[in-house]
């Protein structure tokens, strides 16, 4: 049985859902409180805007790869303003072992699993992404929650027929970016 955790590599409000068990994340962006020349009498009135993510993404917080090898990164919310795009990538350098490659532990043989790691784009294809330092894997602009480029990750244990008999788990680091165009 392989066990594949997912951790976050920044700093964000999580929220749990108990159907699809799974750890949204969040980023807040709060505008500052636009402030009215105070009449001379009258105390400055501020009014409180409510808190808003700008989004929310699914990436699930534990993933079995004998349960499927795919992982699909999609947006629960999307707030962003015309001309933001969220990149989502992969942190090589806090997910890759040495040699490039992503690898999970054995609990009891202290032997490693070696995975291969792909992105698919959203036109089907796809490239093998494992050891590229810092890979884009899903891109979003305002208005949709499904991705304008990429958004699906796909695992690959290499040479699986000879590992041990045993539990295998590793963790794959995200991390997220906002431009504006």
């Amino acid at each position: 049985m392989l066990i594949f955790c997912l951790i976050c590599s920044v700093t964000v409000t999580a929220y749990a859902s108990e159907i699809e068990q799974q750890t949204v994340i969040s980023y807040t962006k709060i505008d500052e409180p636009i402030q009215e020349e105070p009449a001379e009498s009258e105390p400055p009135v501020i009014e409180e805007q409510p808190n808003v993510p700008l989004y929310e993404i699914s990436i699930p917080s534990e993933m079995s790869l004998n349960n499927g090898s795919t992982l699909p990164i999609y947006l629960l919310q999307n707030n962003l303003a015309e001309g933001q795009t969220l990149y989502v990538y992969i942190d090589g350098t806090k997910s890759y072992a040495g040699d490039g490659l992503l690898h999970l532990r054995g609990a009891n043989t202290q032997e490693d699993a070696k995975v291969l790691i792909n992105r698919y784009d959203t036109d089907g294809s796809y490239m093998a992404v494992t050891q590229l330092p810092c890979p884009t894997v899903a891109v979003f602009q305002s208005g949709s929650i499904r991705p304008i480029k990429y958004g699906t990750i796909s695992f690959t244990v290499i040479d699986e027929d000879n590992l041990a008999p045993d539990t295998y788990t590793g963790n794959l680091y995200f991390t997220f970016s906002i431009t504006n165009s």
